[in-house]
């Protein structure tokens, strides 16, 4: 005995826009990139100075520095999304509320008060 009809299932497999796998994609990346740079700085944060990079300095220090600042660029990126979308639920919500409470009034909703 079936419990549920197959031709009732309701059909889940619907295809991704462009859009949404191109920002499931960028995503990703973000995401590796992260791990990636906090892997390299965690593993070689006491390495051997070489001096054979550019300028005369370690090679792998000039990696650390700009691991460090990849993190730090994306970072501060994500807290100023999220600040201003924050910004933007507060602003939208409390421009709906005095829109409806200045525009709309008993009267006009045409609700009947009765004692």
């Amino acid at each position: 005995m079936r419990f549920f009809d197959e031709s009732a299932k309701p059909r889940f497999r619907r295809r991704m826009s462009a859009a949404k796998l191109t920002a499931l994609f960028l995503c990703a990346v973000i995401a590796v990139v992260f791990l990636c740079s906090s892997v390299y700085i965690i593993s070689h944060t006491r390495h051997y100075h070489d001096r054979n990079g550019s300028g005369g300095c370690c090679s792998v220090c000039d990696n650390l520095l700009t691991a460090k600042n990849t993190l730090l660029q994306f970072s501060v990126a994500f807290a100023g999304a999220g600040v201003s979308a924050g910004v933007l639920f507060v602003f939208s919500a409390v421009i709906k509320t005095v829109v409806y409470a200045v525009f709309f009034s008993p009267v006009k909703l045409k609700i009947r008060l009765n004692n």
